[in-house]
């Protein structure tokens, strides 16, 4: 049976003049070196480029004119979420950094029923946080940011419900109903294969786990979350 592909790419931020030639220029050289006409999702490289008149107005025409089914944008923060919910009714799928470690703040306040309720699309990444949750509570970036408790937390879990570590993440993530889709990052063939067979493996995690965790969760620190403060040994 075959597969519907769909197009992804990203607009280039590091255009000196932002403007509807060189943006439109920029465009169709990414079509160009994607071998298509158009694009299913365009995502913004950052949630600044949401501020630039200039380019969501290009963009929206873009996507008038059909080129561009859906209009995307990465960010790190849920006030970037409030600010796109408010004020920019032109961006289709919100992408944002979301785990098994990651989740109180994006959950807070209604934040992602609101943003599902308003009709965007929820895009997560990062869902092993770069790795953080396969180390074990001794390592010593785990130690240095003073989160062994928290992984502690993630084994002790997992061990009880006959899961790997790596099924818990995956599949808590899963679990979140608001959630579209997971985009994982993969560095080999196998690692591609272990996320699918758990993806369609029928497991699911217990509302009691997924609470357990959420409460466990609950009081992490952002240098803990945020890999741009680690301070890797």
């Amino acid at each position: 049976k075959t597969q519907q592909q769909n197009t992804t790419t990203k607009h280039n931020n590091k255009t000196q003049q932002q403007n509807t030639t060189t943006i439109k220029q920029a465009f169709d050289c990414s079509c160009e070196r994607l071998n298509c006409g158009n694009i299913h999702l365009l995502y913004l490289h950052s949630f600044l480029q949401c501020k630039d008149n200039s380019i969501i107005k290009t963009l929206r025409e873009l996507k008038d004119s059909g080129r561009v089914r859906y209009i995307g944008v990465s960010i790190y923060e849920p006030s970037e979420m409030e600010y796109i919910l408010s004020s920019l009714h032109e961006i289709d799928v919100i992408q944002f950094p979301f785990s098994v470690m990651d989740n109180s703040r994006w959950k807070k306040n209604d934040l992602l029923k609101r943003a599902k309720d308003s009709g965007k699309l929820l895009y997560v990444r990062s869902i092993y946080l770069q790795g953080l949750v396969f180390r074990s509570p001794d390592d010593e970036l785990v130690r240095k940011m003073c989160a062994e408790r928290y992984i502690s937390d993630l084994r002790r879990i997992a061990g009880r419900d006959g899961l790997t570590v790596q099924e818990l993440a995956c599949l808590y993530v899963k679990g979140v109903k608001e959630i579209d889709e997971m985009i994982l990052g993969c560095e080999s063939p196998s690692e591609v294969r272990e996320n699918l067979s758990i993806l369609n493996s029928g497991m699911t995690l217990t509302h009691e786990s997924a609470m357990e965790i959420e409460m466990c969760m609950k009081e992490i620190p952002q240098s803990v979350i945020d890999p741009r403060k680690w301070s890797r040994p």
